[in-house]
């Protein structure tokens, strides 16, 4: 994570997005500022969405 942390800073990035894949292929994401992503050290996804048919 320090690895990321250096390059984000390095870049002067603003925003991550997180995007997975649903059942159908389709992406699927979010969009949080960088500081936040840094903090939390991940993209948390609601529960219910990786339980939608």
């Amino acid at each position: 994570m320090e690895t990321i942390r250096k390059w984000i800073e390095e870049n002067r990035i603003t925003e991550v997005e997180c995007l997975i894949p649903d059942i159908t292929g389709n992406a699927r994401g979010k969009i949080m500022p960088a500081k936040k992503f840094l903090r939390e050290g991940a993209c948390v996804f609601p529960k219910w969405f990786f339980s939608r048919p």
